[in-house]
């Protein structure tokens, strides 16, 4: 898929901690998770790293994509499946925030 591949280049696989790191701020926004999986977060979690142009992805070829702070994605052309995670404000862009089993937030005491 020739779109998938033009964003790639834009991406670097997220890392547990990453993901986390926007879900513990969203969460202490009032944000909830929207569904909660019994295994570990997959590989299709990308952090951006320059801005860019999404294509919509659909089914098995969606991708979820963190952006940092000052990073643009832009989604001129609609999201499809995808699902952007924004450190800027803590905001979900799309209709899906899952939690794995390895991006359990921490229990406030």
């Amino acid at each position: 898929m020739r779109e998938k591949k033009k964003m790639l280049r834009h991406l670097r696989r997220a890392s547990p901690r990453d993901y986390l790191g926007w879900l513990e701020g969203f969460l202490a926004r009032g944000g909830e998770p929207t569904h909660y999986y019994d295994y570990p977060m997959p590989s299709e979690v990308y952090v951006a790293t320059s801005a860019l142009d999404l294509y919509p992805l659909y089914g098995s070829a969606a991708i979820q994509i963190i952006a940092p702070h000052g990073i643009e994605v832009r989604g001129e052309l609609g999201f499809g499946h995808t699902n952007i995670f924004e450190m800027e404000g803590y905001t979900a862009r799309g209709g899906w925030v899952p939690v794995w089993v390895n991006t359990l937030p921490s229990k406030e005491e």
